[in-house]
């Protein structure tokens, strides 16, 4: 009797270990900043969850995301605590800097359901820090959004916006207009 008594503890001991040590796992390849910031390894993790991630892209520690619903570029530099909820798609050459926020989920008002509107963040734009970014926007191409900004509306492309919630402040110059 003792010896089944001790069987089913160490089982139910060695679930909870396999248990612990994969959430331990888990923490070291996407929240630990010293042992696999932005390297290949935390790439090659994000990949096994589903995530699409191109080539030479930095994604430093504490992103959350709905992993299996975000496709990044080449290129792509996102820095820490960022949030990507729901679904996102960040094409080639694009920065996202600490604690930005795209969040894909809203609500109808008229009758409460939960409505998703994808996120498009277009090449070579940048969003700076603490920015947020609502469902349904569209970041054009070359754009910048400054830190702190709350984007409700589509941000043309080469154009600075800021502000909540954003507007247009200034033009900017594309590569082929100088």
């Amino acid at each position: 009797m003792r010896f089944r008594y001790y069987f089913r503890g160490t089982r139910r001991f060695i679930k909870n270990r396999k248990r612990k040590f994969l959430l331990w796992l888990s923490e070291l390849f996407l929240d630990s900043e010293y042992i696999l910031d932005g390297t290949p390894k935390r790439n090659w993790f994000l990949k096994r969850l589903g995530m699409e991630i191109g080539e030479n892209c930095k994604i430093d520690s504490g992103l959350w995301a709905d992993w299996s619903r975000v496709k990044i570029g080449n290129n792509v530099l996102i820095r820490e605590n960022c949030r990507i909820w729901g679904g996102a798609i960040i094409e080639d050459d694009v920065v996202l800097s600490a604690g930005v926020q795209l969040l894909t989920a809203g609500h109808n008002p008229s009758d409460m359901s939960v409505v998703f509107a994808p996120i498009i963040v277009h090449k070579k734009a940048w969003i700076a820090t603490n920015a947020i970014i609502l469902s349904g926007v569209e970041i054009g191409e070359g754009a910048c959004v400054a830190a702190g900004s709350v984007v409700t509306k589509n941000v043309p492309p080469y154009t600075m916006v800021a502000g909540v919630p954003a507007k247009v402040v200034k033009n900017l110059k594309s590569k082929e207009d100088k």
